[in-house]
């Protein structure tokens, strides 16, 4: 552990963040706990070198709107679709649908009815509408990345190694999400072959959404490759540290140079309106460009944008 104690230290300089608040929260599988208890250690320090919180749980009752509320990133370290009792699942839709952050690791992708019988069509879109199948044997494998461009694996390595379980799911869900990064099928056994494998992806439907299919193994935190992704997903996660006014849709801050100046006159984040001509009524394809005063790129995209764009009211 003194390795990774070490590894986390050195995230301390690279990043002036304003605090947050992660809601993290663990399976009690026999298989998985020792992983996610391991990272509960890590992570607290994590935290404490980059200016947040984490309060870890493996107490699905805490999964309620009230709950969430509190916090900005929701952290599903192995919790399975099927430990959310039906009653929790609107809580957590709304939370994800907010814009809030959700980074899921490996667990978190055993999707589909074949555990309990109970189907969460909202949570298999979310996923990419892929279904979990089954694993192979426990080995060492490599992670391919294939996407270095965005903020969760634009520090990544081209590949690294590990061990995992090497999900397989029914089908690809590449037509559905943008795929970070996908498992080497000539480095590991497969119990049946995937051909294009992807293990990390965004679905943009969702503002802050990442799945991390590799993780199973408690090795993985003296992995500093491997913590790297976490910290990377973890803090891309986290919701834009200005946000957006309250009051700025009532004032009908979009839709036209003139709301633009308005809104940047208020001190608040504005919108340039010629990156984005209007909304397409495509929530997977809907995005708005925002600025905020600094310069830095804001902007919403999928069902966030779409949401902005329902309830802005008309340039003045």
């Amino acid at each position: 552990m003194a390795a990774i104690a070490l590894l986390s230290v050195g995230f301390a300089t690279s990043f002036a963040q304003s605090p947050f608040k992660i809601f993290m929260i663990a399976s009690k599988a026999s298989d998985h706990i020792a992983m996610s208890t391991a990272a509960k250690g890590v992570i607290e320090q994590m935290g404490a070198n980059n200016n947040f919180t984490v309060d870890y749980t493996t107490d699905t009752s805490l999964i309620s709107e009230a709950n969430l509320a509190k916090y900005d990133v929701f952290f599903q370290c192995h919790l399975a679709p099927f430990e959310f009792s039906v009653s929790k699942r609107a809580g957590f839709e709304k939370f994800v649908e907010s814009g809030k952050g959700w980074v899921g690791i490996h667990a978190a992708g055993l999707t589909g009815t074949q555990f309990t019988g109970s189907s969460w069509a909202w949570y298999q879109t979310f996923f990419g509408d892929i279904t979990w199948v089954v694993h192979p044997a426990l080995q060492t494998g490599t992670i391919l990345f294939e996407d270095r461009t965005h903020p969760v694996t634009k520090n990544m390595p081209a590949s690294f190694q590990l061990k995992d379980e090497w999900y397989e799911w029914n089908k690809n869900p590449r037509p559905n999400v943008r795929v970070l990064g996908k498992a080497d099928e000539t480095s590991y056994h497969q119990v049946k072959p995937q051909g294009d494998h992807p293990m990390i992806w965004t679905n943009e439907t969702y503002r802050k959404m990442v799945y991390i299919g590799i993780g199973h193994d408690v090795s993985d935190w003296s992995n500093p490759n491997y913590v790297l992704l976490i910290h990377d997903a973890l803090m891309w996660a986290k919701p834009a540290a200005t946000r957006l006014d309250p009051g700025a849709t009532e004032k009908g801050y979009l839709g036209s140079p003139k709301a633009a100046r308005a809104w940047m006159k208020d001190g608040m984040i504005f919108v340039d309106p010629g990156a984005a001509p209007g909304a397409t009524g495509d929530r997977a394809r809907e995005s708005i460009r925002i600025l905020d005063l600094s310069g830095r790129d804001l902007s919403m995209q999928g069902l966030d944008a779409f949401r902005f764009r329902r309830l802005a009211a008309p340039a003045p």
